[in-house]
């Protein structure tokens, strides 16, 4: 099955429509880099965010992206996140000069007061698939559900591999001093605590109930991939924004 590679970068938002937070671009197998889909921050639905992340040029023609629009994209990602995000509401435009819009993302409103379940709809509003944020079946390992409407199909993602968390638990007691250390020189060196780089595994890989094949997969290095026989490349980038922002 093969396997399509994708990254969430700030690369190429300033030829996107306005809020443009990031890009996901795909990777070739040649390790090439060609922009995807750009990532606004708001509901295009709203009348608020409408205007500006449809992609319509600005009334004095103009360009769509002004440099202090970037700037503002910029420290918004140092600050963790563009406020709408915090929402759960995006949109993707395809990375392409007539922008179209790809999906929407935002919270589920059949779920009420629960900000962890959201809805991603195409172009025409109709439903691609439900995503909520919950717990693995054991109960000990945060999850990503994923319920495909197409096909009812439901893949559950959750952090960490067994095999993971069972090296982290064992190196857990050599961790822990290392770790303090290197905060204190890092403190001792730039007066900032960023040498802070030890954490709990974070690959995630989405399959069916079981063992099934991988739909979709993020590694702790960042990296990620989806399988384009199981899941639709608007639902792997949706997932991939959420468990990003979420």
């Amino acid at each position: 099955m093969q396997q399509n590679q994708f990254a969430i970068e700030l690369r190429d938002i300033e030829q996107g429509p306005k809020r443009t937070w990031q890009t996901f671009v795909e990777i070739g197998s040649d390790r090439s880099r060609r922009p995807a889909a750009w990532i606004v921050a708001g509901d295009p639905s709203s009348p608020r965010s409408s205007a500006a992340a449809v992609g319509s040029a600005k009334p004095d023609g103009g360009s769509q992206v002004t440099s202090r629009d970037v700037a503002a994209s910029v420290a918004a990602r140092k600050a963790g996140g563009y406020a709408p995000g915090k929402q759960g509401k995006f949109a993707l435009h395809a990375a392409t000069q007539g922008q179209e819009l790809l999906c929407v993302i935002r919270p589920d409103p059949s779920v009420e007061g629960d900000s962890r379940s959201y809805v991603v709809d195409d172009a025409q509003r109709q439903n691609l698939c439900r995503i909520r944020k919950g717990r693995s079946a054991s109960g000990l390992r945060r999850a990503w559900h994923l319920e495909v409407s197409s096909s009812g199909e439901v893949f559950t993602g959750c952090r960490g591999t067994f095999l993971g968390w069972a090296l982290f638990i064992l190196f857990l007691p050599l961790w822990i001093p290392l770790t303090l250390i290197s905060v204190v020189v890092g403190f001792m060196d730039s007066g900032t605590w960023d040498s802070l780089t030890w954490q709990p595994p974070r690959r995630t890989v989405w399959r069916r109930r079981g063992l099934g094949p991988k739909a979709l997969e993020y590694k702790s290095s960042g990296s990620h991939w989806y399988a384009g026989e199981l899941i639709d490349r608007r639902i792997a980038f949706a997932q991939t924004l959420l468990r990003k922002v979420g």
